[in-house]
Formats: C-alpha cells, sequence, structure tokens
C-alpha cells in the first residue's frame, strides 16, 4: 500500500512466484520505475508476460534494467526484445 510510485525495485536471489509477478506487472506503482535490478532469480520458473507488461507499462520512465545471474535463455530474450527496444 505504497502512496506514492517506486522508482526503484531491487529483488536479488528471492524466489518470486507467478502470482507475485503477476502483482508487480499490474501494480500502479511501478509504472513510474527507473531503476530495476532481478539478480540471482532464475527467470526460467515462470512465465515471462507478466515481466514484459512490466517493462511495456515503463517504456517512458525506465532508466536502468540489471539481469545479474538471472539465467535467462536466448528464447526468453527473444521473446523480452519487443519490449526492451521500447
Amino acid at each position: 500500500h505504497l502512496k506514492t510510485p517506486l522508482k526503484t525495485l531491487s529483488v536479488t536471489n528471492f524466489p518470486l512466484s507467478d502470482s507475485d509477478w503477476n502483482y508487480l506487472s499490474l501494480c500502479p506503482n511501478t509504472s513510474q520505475l527507473k531503476h530495476l535490478e532481478l539478480r540471482d532469480i532464475r527467470q526460467t520458473y515462470f512465465s515471462l508476460e507478466p515481466l514484459i507488461i512490466l517493462l511495456d507499462s515503463t517504456t517512458t520512465t525506465l532508466e536502468n534494467l540489471d539481469f545479474e545471474a538471472c539465467g535467462i535463455t536466448d528464447f526468453q530474450l527473444q521473446a523480452l526484445l519487443p519490449a526492451l527496444r521500447h
């Protein structure tokens, strides 16, 4: 129940469930993110759709994106590229 939008979201070595990703992708407080850091989170364990929605919703504000040690495959990167191009 944040009263102001988040500017930075950093998640490190914490397993996020599909429902967590769905919430983050639709949460109004994440639409103005400038910095998104996802470190040591295995992207192979959830659907990429919520992450794509989150990236699409932050196209005008997101400046830094960090996927350190997330194990993203080439296939997953291809799925993310349209959202990253914005």
